[in-house]
């Protein structure tokens, strides 16, 4: 941690010496490894959004999804981004359109006008029906990064226009279902406060309908107490089966 903070120190006052790639890829690495570097991301959004035009289409999710990842908002940047992917939408596979909608939605950009109105609201409006016509490209992680950007889109900002088909938006539902988790930190938390009142869960509940992008299903551990039950709601991290990565957050490759 030392280390990538002094690197974060170094970088962040010399942005204008890297290139666009060696920018995202910065971005990328931070966000990867979830060292906080505020004062890094700052100076990579201000350098990074008048070059998006430098970036591949890969370029352009990479650095939608470091900064979504990071929790780091850059209203610019991403709509600069969005714009390009609007503009060149014709070369972005289904990978990085669902990695980009998946960012935009993090960041809640898009939606009713709260945040990014110019090229993040044109591409909110227009993904779906790109989407459509890429469906047999979907892998699991890009459907489970739709489902999530379909509950931020549909539920929490009430918009309809934009969606994919019906069938399409059922297949990411069922996959983002499907998807195991694992315990997270905070439940681990408090299954020891329950242990150490000597109480336990009689069940627990998943949860997988309304559920934020970056956020797994709700986990509901219900315990006996008193002659009634106390429901205790967490969100746990997901994992594909066997272990590994959150689906809808692994990285692109660099």
């Amino acid at each position: 941690p030392e280390l990538l903070d002094a690197i974060a120190g170094e970088a962040a006052p010399r942005v204008g010496e890297f290139s666009s790639q060696g920018l995202s890829m910065t971005a990328w690495a931070y966000a990867a490894s979830g060292r906080p570097a505020p004062a890094l991301f700052d100076s990579i959004a201000g350098e990074l959004a008048p070059r998006v035009g430098e970036f591949s289409p890969q370029g352009l999710s990479t650095a939608a999804w470091a900064f979504a990842t990071a929790n780091h908002t850059a209203p610019s940047l991403l709509d600069a981004v969005a714009a390009q992917a609007v503009a060149r939408h014709a070369e972005l596979d289904a990978r990085c359109l669902t990695a980009t909608a998946w960012s935009l939605a993090v960041l809640d950009m898009g939606g009713n006008g709260e945040r990014g109105t110019g090229g993040a609201a044109r591409f909110a409006r227009r993904f779906g029906g790109w989407l459509d016509s890429r469906a047999a490209e979907l892998s699991h992680e890009s459907l489970c990064q739709l489902h999530q950007w379909r509950l931020w889109r549909a539920e929490e900002r009430r918009r309809s226009d934009g969606l994919p088909s019906a069938p399409l938006l059922a297949q990411a539902a069922a996959a983002f279902g499907a998807t195991r988790t694992r315990q997270s930190e905070i439940q681990s938390s408090v299954g020891e406060a329950l242990a150490a009142l000597d109480t336990w869960p009689s069940r627990e509940r998943l949860r997988s309908g309304r559920t934020r992008p970056g956020r797994a299903p709700a986990i509901w551990p219900q315990v006996a107490r008193g002659g009634g039950a106390i429901a205790v709601r967490l969100h746990a991290r997901l994992a594909p089966a066997g272990g590994g990565r959150l689906p809808p957050l692994s990285p692109p490759p660099p």
